[in-house]
């Protein structure tokens, strides 16, 4: 597939059609802010140094990706991840085959929908549903108009709080309510909590004895730092989130088939010499058995 190069606002112009629209046949690589008078469309992927701005729709059969915003005065939609560097806004509806990620807000005046997880280090805003594979993970608020769904009821929708929104499925965890229980050692092990009907998991202490008082102890962050699952933690990795473009793990987070070889490539690379030398060992042991059993 081809790769169309763009390096200037001018270099674009040459792809408008007499609507004011933008397509290309392959993938489209932007070395700097681009906006169009209409909608950019792309057989492939479109990548961005800087921020992408269309009048219209911005689609692509492969991911989404800018340096800086995304913008779109109708839908945002991608074959693959749609990921910015700053916020992603819609005039329309936001629909990626893959996750969604941007460091600011991801706002859409219609439905957001995500085949893996969607991940804001702002608020997240939609007037229609909002859906998700994976989690759901907000730095800000959450709202909808509609329902919020994460993929599964073991998925977990993050949020500093829900301002609006039908929880249809998926466990809710708001980090700016406060929740204190007190449990008996004698039932829990210490350090260990386990409840499936408390949502809200800031700040939570362990005691002698359930009452119905409060033992207030400090915990603020770390309490939520620590009730957040490996999997999640692995998500906010940069490592991780490289591995997903490549297709080395799925969108549970989980190594593929081609991630597995490309691991084993990577220890054969690097570990060649203690390979070999377990290796020759091995064969002289299995040498001195036969001679052994001549």
């Amino acid at each position: 597939m081809e790769t169309i190069k763009i390096y200037k606002q001018a270099d674009i112009e040459k792809f408008k059609d007499k609507d004011g629209n933008y397509t290309f046949k392959g993938n489209l690589l932007i070395y700097c802010d681009i906006s169009a008078d209409g909608y950019i469309s792309a057989d492939g992927y479109i990548s961005a140094d800087g921020y992408i701005d269309a009048h219209g729709d911005i689609d692509a059969g492969g991911y989404i990706y800018a340096d800086g915003y995304i913008s779109a005065h109708g839908d945002i939609e991608a074959g693959g991840y749609i990921e910015a560097d700053g916020y992603i806004y819609a005039d329309g509806d936001i629909d990626a085959g893959g996750y969604i990620e941007a460091d600011g807000y991801i706002y859409a005046h219609g439905y957001i929908s995500a085949d893996g997880y969607i991940e804001a280090h702002g608020d997240i805003e939609a007037d229609g549903d909002i859906y998700a594979d994976g989690d759901i993970y907000a730095d800000g608020y959450i709202e909808a108009h509609g329902d919020i769904e994460a993929g599964g009821d073991d998925k977990e929708i993050i949020c500093s709080y829900l301002k609006k929104g039908n929880i249809k499925r998926g466990k809710l965890i708001e980090r700016d309510k406060k929740v204190y229980v007190t449990c008996n050692p004698s039932i829990y092990k210490p350090n260990r909590f386990y409840a499936s009907n408390i949502n809200y998991a800031s700040n939570i202490t362990l005691g002698t004895s359930i009452n119905k008082k409060h033992h207030k102890k400090k915990g603020g962050i770390m309490s939520l730092l620590k009730s957040i699952p490996s999997r999640l933690k692995r998500m906010i990795n940069a490592n991780y989130k490289a591995f997903y473009k490549l297709g080395w793990v799925d969108g549970d987070l989980e190594l593929t088939d081609k991630g597995v070889n490309a691991f084993r490539d990577f220890v054969f690379d690097h570990f060649e010499k203690e390979l070999g030398t377990v290796a020759k060992k091995k064969v002289k042991r299995i040498k001195k058995e036969e001679e052994k059993d001549c």
